[in-house]
C-alpha cells in the first residue's frame, strides 16, 4: 500500500504543480508589522488543495501532461491504474505516480 506523504512532501508536491506560499504583512497604525499572513496561492484559490482525486486531477494531472510526452504520460497513468487495481488508495497511488514523474524530470 502507498505510504502517506509527510507535510513537507505535500508542500513540495504542490509547489512542483505551480502552487506557492505568499506572505503578506498587516501593519498597525504606526507602520510596524503586527501580523504576517502566509497562505497558499494557486491562481484563484488561497489554500493548498487536499490530496484527493478531485484536486489531483484538477491541478496535478494537467501539469504532468504538459510536462511529459504523450506516451510517457500514458505509461504513468497505466502504472497508477495498476496500483489501484492492487488495492492501493487511489489518491495516494496517483500522488506517488505524479511524484515519480517530477523526480524523473529533475533527474
Amino acid at each position: 500500500m502507498a505510504d502517506e506523504p509527510t507535510q513537507e512532501q505535500i508542500k513540495e508536491f504542490w509547489e512542483r504543480c505551480g502552487w506557492e506560499i505568499q506572505t503578506r504583512e498587516i501593519k498597525d497604525a504606526s507602520g510596524q508589522v503586527c501580523h504576517p499572513i502566509s497562505s497558499w496561492f494557486g491562481g484563484v484559490e488561497t489554500a493548498s488543495p487536499d490530496i484527493d482525486l478531485n484536486s489531483l486531477f484538477k491541478y496535478a494531472v494537467p501539469k504532468a501532461r504538459e510536462d511529459l510526452f504523450e506516451d510517457a504520460f500514458i505509461r504513468k497513468m497505466w502504472g497508477w491504474m495498476e496500483l489501484v487495481l492492487d488495492g492501493d488508495d487511489p489518491a495516494l497511488a496517483l500522488l506517488w505516480s505524479l511524484w515519480q514523474v517530477k523526480e524523473e524530470q529533475n533527474g
